[in-house]
């Protein structure tokens, strides 16, 4: 089974977790966790928690965000953008219309698939 890895911090903004998990988990052969510096919940700073199942230590680290803009055409943000715990993660932007994102998931998992 490949992983799909949701890196959540504290102060994370919950719709940018739950939102890929809703569109992420439903592939058939991948194991969608969510990540932290250590395993445990994760507080966004109000009302929301989250428990990452995973420490990063616990991942493999794979340049996912050039893989996927060399062979599926699919630009995301490096993990490492956001800060050394970032590294090896990926920052997807769902802003745009739902046929461009189900075209997206569609390639990613092209992608995925073929690793």
């Amino acid at each position: 089974m490949k992983q799909i890895a949701m890196l959540l911090y504290p102060g994370f903004t919950p719709l940018d977790a739950i939102g890929p998990y809703h569109a992420l988990s439903q592939f058939p052969g991948y194991e969608f966790s969510y990540v932290a510096l250590e395993a445990g919940p994760i507080s966004d700073g109000t009302s929301t928690t989250l428990i990452a199942q995973k420490s990063i230590s616990e991942l493999s680290k794979v340049d996912i965000a050039e893989i996927l803009l060399s062979q599926g055409k699919i630009a995301v943000a490096p993990g490492h953008l956001y800060g050394a715990s970032g590294s090896g993660f990926i920052r997807i932007n769902f802003a745009t219309s739902r046929e461009i994102i189900d075209d997206a998931v569609t390639r990613i998992a092209t992608v995925l698939n073929s690793l």
